[in-house]
């Protein structure tokens, strides 16, 4: 709901999207800038460095290159394309088009689905540029019954925004092996982290 009200009151022509403790390359916003002004994307993506301390923020050399993303006809799912929300800068249009989900658990890769399916023209840039920080003790490493609940509901969201693209049928078999893997983490670390009456529940 934060991130929905942020989209809804941003006056600029990108909106970039950031958890609190993670942070940008310092070139961040010069290269998707650049990328926007070149391709006229209206969803960027990139990738993250995955780092246990700031102090170990790696900053993206050099102009990296971008891909253009395609989400529908291929074999592979459309899911895959989908990771992190920080991993994201949309137009204003989308902005203004797409929400995130009401989801406390597993909402970034419908949203970026959604983006993506909205959008005329989406790209990938060939690097890091932000630094994604792993604490053992963060949301996304508890498991507990709701938040096992919250992943299979996303689930079912996600195959039936998957399911309505045309190209379906071709990218079925992989978006299934792609939900199944997504969902067994979790259930696995019920078995261990989670209260007896909560692990019967599950």
């Amino acid at each position: 709901s934060a991130r929905n009200r942020g989209m809804d009151v941003a006056t600029g022509g990108l909106v970039a999207f950031l958890d609190a403790d993670d942070t940008f390359d310092r070139r961040a916003f010069e290269i998707v800038s650049d990328v926007h002004e070149r391709t006229g994307a209206e969803v960027i993506r990139y990738g993250c460095n995955l780092v246990s301390d700031h102090a170990e923020d790696v900053v993206l050399p050099g102009q990296p290159g971008s891909v253009e993303i395609k989400v529908d006809g291929g074999q592979e799912s459309p899911l895959r394309q989908c990771a992190t929300g920080g991993s994201s800068v949309i137009s204003a249009r989308l902005a203004g088009l797409v929400s995130w989900p009401a989801l406390s658990h597993c909402e970034d890769p419908l949203f970026v689905l959604r983006c993506l399916k909205a959008a005329r023209k989406a790209v990938r840039i060939e690097g890091n540029l932000f630094n994604y920080l792993q604490r053992r003790d963060s949301a996304v490493h508890a498991v507990t019954l709701s938040i096992v609940a919250a992943t299979c509901r996303y689930l079912v969201m996600a195959y039936d925004e998957c399911a309505a693209l045309p190209g379906f049928f071709r990218s079925r078999t992989d978006t299934c092996a792609h939900l199944a893997s997504f969902l067994r983490g979790p259930l696995a670390n019920c078995g261990r982290d989670v209260a007896p009456a909560d692990r019967v529940a599950a």
